[in-house]
């Protein structure tokens, strides 16, 4: 059991056979709003094949129920930290709409009013370290249920995400084949720039299903370093294509090429060899393949 392959049915099997048939060859450009893919066939000749391409992004329909999640989400979080609040009213200081309430009935000659639910910041010292810390507060079973019905909800859109990339991946081999290129990007770098924009993408969980995909058909997908090929900036004829981030259209003035930014370097992508396919700083674009492919 542990030496064999896991269970596939006749239909995954028989999907799986005619992608490895196809003997074609792949490029991928993974950015945070999509993910597009560019196939040709092994041999670049026009009379074995036709380009395939394919954009993989988040439909209207996926983006409202996100946004629904993010919303239930942020609820769940706030009626969480309200529990802990009212449960531990010493470790918390009163906010500053509390604190001028309770200045200006003062001034008034009113009694204090107890303020139940504190909403300033944590009691800390001097280096901002809480007094007590929080694995010693006391908690409400309300507070307990909210938890678990927030690890419950988290599991489960984790797992919704996962189902989703398996499909797309599913998808993308079926249509471009089981070799694929891919630019070796870190995501975590994406992450720190641009958050939780890239929950609707979810470019890394795309590529990591892809990348296992393509070892079960039978291919494999491999990373390119994007400091030797810099794919975003170059085009077919050889010639440097400087363009920012905000420049989603490729025009090149030498060749007067024009298309889709991700597009095109999907495509150069499929041009890129590796001397060592273990190691993504080996790739190197064959820009003479990539003339005779324009």
């Amino acid at each position: 059991m542990v030496l064999t392959g896991a269970y596939a049915s006749p239909a995954t099997k028989a999907r799986r056979a005619a992608a490895a048939a196809l003997e074609r060859v792949g490029g991928i450009d993974g950015n945070v709003s999509n993910l597009s893919i560019v196939s040709f066939p092994h041999t670049f000749d026009p009379a074995d094949g036709d380009v395939e391409t394919t954009r993989i992004e988040p439909s209207d329909a996926e983006l409202a129920a996100l946004a629904k999640a993010r919303r239930k989400d942020r609820g769940r979080r706030r009626a969480l930290d309200r529990s802990r609040r009212a449960s531990n009213p010493g470790q918390y200081r009163p906010s500053k709409r509390q604190q001028a309430r309770a200045e200006r009935r003062q001034a008034a000659g009113l009694l204090a009013r107890i303020v139940e639910t504190p909403g300033g910041a944590r009691a800390a010292n001097k280096a901002g370290v809480p007094k007590q810390p929080y694995r010693r507060d006391s908690l409400s079973a309300g507070f307990r249920l909210d938890r678990a019905r927030l690890a419950e909800a988290a599991a489960t859109q984790a797992a919704a995400k996962d189902h989703r990339a398996r499909r797309i991946a599913e998808e993308i081999t079926a249509e471009h084949g089981a070799n694929l290129i891919v630019e070796d990007c870190d995501i975590r770098t994406w992450y720190r720039r641009w958050g939780k924009a890239l929950q609707a993408t979810t470019p890394g969980r795309l590529i990591t299903a892809l990348g296992r995909e393509c070892e079960k058909t039978g291919g494999r997908m491999l990373r390119a370093s994007t400091f030797t090929t810099k794919l975003s900036q170059a085009c077919f004829c050889g010639e440097k294509v400087v363009k920012t981030l905000a420049d989603r259209i490729h025009t090149c003035p030498a060749c007067g090429l024009t298309g889709d930014r991700d597009k095109v370097s999907a495509a150069l992508c499929a041009h890129v060899h590796l001397t060592d396919p273990d190691h993504p700083s080996t790739a190197r674009l064959d820009t003479v393949q990539a003339r005779h492919t324009q």
